[in-house]
């Protein structure tokens, strides 16, 4: 997998497809096809219509901070991504609260992160 100048692309709707650059990556549809089972599986929207059995799923939670240490934070974020997607967890995404993300805000994150709908 070539990740050479991927382009992110924040959409409502999000298709693996349009997430990565054609261009660059070179890929199997498996990937893809992957990508979009976890999110189909795991999306909010099929959360909201599973009522109690919700609570049966099993979580990750990945934390994010920015713009202070972006690159440390958002490899925890990522980290955990990959976790759930590999064991096939629903992935929760929340603001750290930790002592070394204090120096950020969920605000000020806003200016620089999208986050996707889905999730």
């Amino acid at each position: 997998l070539n990740v050479e100048g991927f382009e992110a692309h924040s959409s409502s709707s999000f298709n693996s497809e349009q997430f990565f650059s054609k261009r660059t990556i070179q890929s199997t549809p498996v990937l893809f096809q992957e990508l979009d089972n976890y999110i189909a599986q795991h999306n909010v929207e099929n959360l909201l219509k599973e009522g109690t059995e919700f609570c049966n799923r099993k979580f990750i939670v990945a934390t994010y901070a920015c713009p202070q240490a972006i690159g440390n934070h958002m490899h925890e974020f990522l980290n955990a991504y990959a976790g759930a997607f590999i064991t096939n967890r629903t992935l929760v995404w929340k603001f750290c609260t930790r002592k070394p993300c204090q120096l950020d805000s969920e605000q000020d994150c806003d200016q620089y992160l999208s986050r996707l709908s889905w999730i």
